[in-house]
């Protein structure tokens, strides 16, 4: 692990960040909260998995309020606390995370690129979250997850069954058939993971297939981090086990 004293990558919640309770999702997408003042409201759920372990009624929940009045539903939700470890739900704010962890050279196998580019188109098909390029070495993809799954100190993905990230898996050995590098990111936004591994009693075929590509030469690493009232600090990078 990375000592805690040293300057480590953050990536704020917007504000205002309000206080609620989670009652029960609906549809993925939507969340219904108490608050603290008791009215009952509805917020945006920007993850689309199954949030396996992480859901429990009555446990505290952190919301960001847009006060968007184009916006159907202007809270969104950024986090939940189980047993005194907050859980970042919000799938959008790892991709950011990886790319300052990445400029900043906290993940060091990864680190010297030049250029960071993120979302960059690959085929008509697909992009790639990051994608690196320094002039002399060679291109690096980087594909980003989100981990909110942890059983025993262990993280674990998938946390459901699925067909994009097997499609992923197979874009990046691609890039390392044609001599590219490529790599996959797990940011665990969680406190409480210490290694990692896939979830192979989820999604027996994700974990072949990790495998595989991490046998052909794509690189996979997990990024712990804590998370806060304030946001999400990056801390080190956890043990793989494949």
């Amino acid at each position: 692990m990375i000592d805690t004293a040293t300057l480590c990558p953050f990536i704020p919640f917007p504000t205002p960040i309000l206080r609620g309770r989670f009652i029960k999702r609906e549809k993925r997408f939507l969340a219904h909260m108490e608050m603290e003042s008791g009215a009952r409201v509805i917020a945006h759920c920007a993850n689309t998995g199954s949030m396996r372990g992480s859901l429990r009624e009555g446990a505290p929940t952190l919301m960001w309020d847009s006060k968007n009045p184009k916006r159907k539903y202007t809270l969104s939700w950024k986090a939940i606390q189980l047993d005194n470890t907050w859980i970042g739900i919000d799938t959008s704010l790892p991709n950011a995370l990886v790319a300052e962890a990445i400029s900043m050279g906290f993940i060091g196998p990864l680190a010297g690129y030049a250029t960071i580019q993120r979302e960059r188109k690959i085929s008509d098909e697909s992009r790639i979250d990051i994608y690196l390029t320094d002039g002399e070495a060679k291109d690096c993809y980087v594909e980003v997850k989100n981990v909110t799954l942890v059983e025993d100190g262990v993280a674990r993905f998938p946390d459901a069954v699925t067909t994009s990230g097997l499609k992923h898996l197979g874009e990046l050995m691609k890039k390392v058939g044609e001599g590219e590098r490529a790599a996959m990111v797990y940011v665990i936004q969680r406190g409480d993971g210490y290694s990692f591994k896939p979830a192979d009693d989820i999604d027996p075929l994700y974990g072949k297939k990790l495998r595989e590509a991490h046998s052909a030469g794509v690189e996979v690493y997990a990024l712990s981090t804590e998370v806060s009232e304030k946001g999400v600090e990056a801390t080190g990078l956890l043990p793989i086990k494949l």
